[in-house]
This record gives C-alpha cells, sequence and structure tokens, in this order.
C-alpha cells in the first residue's frame, strides 16, 4: 500500500468562541483554535462576560442574515434567542451580557434549555401593532433560552423592531426607500418601477419574557430604549422578573 494511503484523515476543527469581546466590536477572533467548553465557559466569566453572550458574538457575527430584512440567522445550539440585524448586533450582546449577568447575580439561573420540552411562541415584532402582519419575519431559535426565578421558568427574547417602510423599485431585485427618491436624494430610476411596503428594521429593541408553558399564555415586553441608562433599566427588569415569578408560584405555577 502507498504510504499516502496509510495517512490517517484529520478533521478540519472549527474555531472556538471568542475569549474576549469589547463594545461596539462585533466579532472578535479566537484566542485559542482547540478548546473545551468548560474553559471557554470559565474564560468568558474571568472577563466579566456571561458565556451566552460570549457564545453569541461568534454564533451572530458569521450568521448570514435573511433576504429582505437581513435577519440573523442561524441554527447553532448554544445560540441564544435573539432576532435582530447585523447593524444591531453589538447593542443586543450589550444588552443579553447585562441582563443575564444581573439575573445570576440575584441567584437565578439562565441557560439554553434543550431538556424540558418548553414552548416558545410566537412574539410580535411590529413597531405599530394595528399595521398587518402579514409578511413579517421570523425566525425561532433551535432552543429557548429560559431563566429560572425562584423555581419558575421564564423565556427570554431580544428582538429588533420592524416598521412598515414604503420602496421603490429601483432594477436588478434591488428597493430604495420612496422618501429618497421623492427628496432627490437617491440615483435616478429609469424603466419599468413601482411602489410598496415592505418591513424594515427600526434599530430599535425589544426585549420579551414569556411562559414556556403552553397552558400559561403570559408574556411581557420592555423596549431598549435608553442606552446611556441601561444598568438601572437591567436592574428594574430583573425586578419585574422576580415579581412575575413570585405571582406564579403563589398560583402553582
Amino acid at each position: 500500500m502507498d504510504a499516502h494511503r496509510r495517512c490517517p484523515r484529520f478533521r478540519r476543527r472549527r474555531p472556538a468562541p471568542p475569549l474576549e469581546w469589547s463594545k461596539h466590536v462585533v466579532f472578535t477572533p479566537s484566542l485559542k483554535q482547540l478548546y473545551r467548553r468548560p474553559d471557554v465557559w470559565r474564560s468568558s466569566r474571568a472577563g466579566g462576560m456571561h458565556p451566552l453572550a460570549a457564545y453569541a458574538v461568534e454564533i451572530f457575527g458569521a450568521a448570514k442574515p435573511s433576504k429582505g430584512v437581513g435577519i440573523l440567522v442561524t441554527h447553532r445550539t448554544q445560540a441564544i434567542d435573539m432576532t435582530v440585524t447585523h447593524r444591531s448586533l453589538d447593542w443586543a450582546v450589550t444588552a443579553a451580557n447585562a441582563l443575564f449577568t444581573a439575573i445570576e447575580t440575584k441567584g437565578h439561573d439562565v441557560v439554553i434549555e434543550t431538556r424540558r420540552p418548553f414552548t416558545r411562541p410566537a412574539l410580535d415584532g411590529r413597531a405599530n401593532p394595528s399595521a398587518p402582519a402579514n409578511g413579517i419575519p421570523k425566525w425561532y431559535p433551535r432552543w429557548p433560552t429560559i431563566a429560572t426565578i425562584s423555581g419558575v421558568p421564564l423565556g427570554l427574547a431580544i428582538f429588533e423592531v420592524l416598521e412598515r417602510v414604503e420602496v421603490q423599485y429601483a432594477g436588478h431585485g434591488a428597493y430604495v426607500a420612496a422618501s429618497a427618491v421623492r427628496k432627490g436624494k437617491s440615483e435616478p430610476i429609469t424603466g419599468i418601477t413601482w411602489r410598496e411596503e415592505q418591513w424594515a428594521p427600526t434599530g430599535r429593541l425589544r426585549l420579551v419574557a414569556y411562559s414556556p408553558n403552553y397552558s400559561v399564555p403570559w408574556q411581557a415586553s420592555w423596549e431598549l430604549s435608553n442606552r446611556a441608562n441601561g444598568q438601572a433599566e437591567t436592574e428594574s427588569i430583573v425586578s419585574e422578573l422576580e415579581e412575575a415569578a413570585k405571582a406564579f408560584g403563589s398560583t402553582g405555577f
């Protein structure tokens, strides 16, 4: 047998999740190419970042945007429940990191739940609840993100709010904002064209907590609009989650 036929085949190893992260930097390459998950878990905590948020930097930083709105879509098992575009990824990871850290500081747990048969309901991503929901893009994580507070499981999801905007066809499958056309801020459009409404990201984030038990249709939401006051906002949200868990606990949820 030839020598080259006796050589073993080596599998291509996937890069490790990042062990460092800084605000406004969406994707930081890993310092280690070979790793064990517990090592990454400890390293991210030592750096002051929640491990699930650290994984989100890698997972969503490498995710491909969907057609149209550009939602980052991934089917990785450790992906947190986050439905955002690339431009809002930095802010979403920052918000998730602050929220998960604050929850665990209070003595509760946050995990990607893969064992219990929980349900993640459809969430309303419309900026205007009265707008028709037809055609709105949706993404469901492979597993829900669950915070267990005082023994009560609560699902957590962060997503970018969408709105209907008028666009004009500019040829070759491209659309531009109709307002830009009217104001002369876009290139002149020639040939066959038309105007229609499409869903577009607003850059605003919304956090939704929900009951992962199908028999309990409970949801609560918060608009994450004040980046400068993020810590106070996060602490207030965690307090409200604790109150909700206490109420569920008293009713046998």
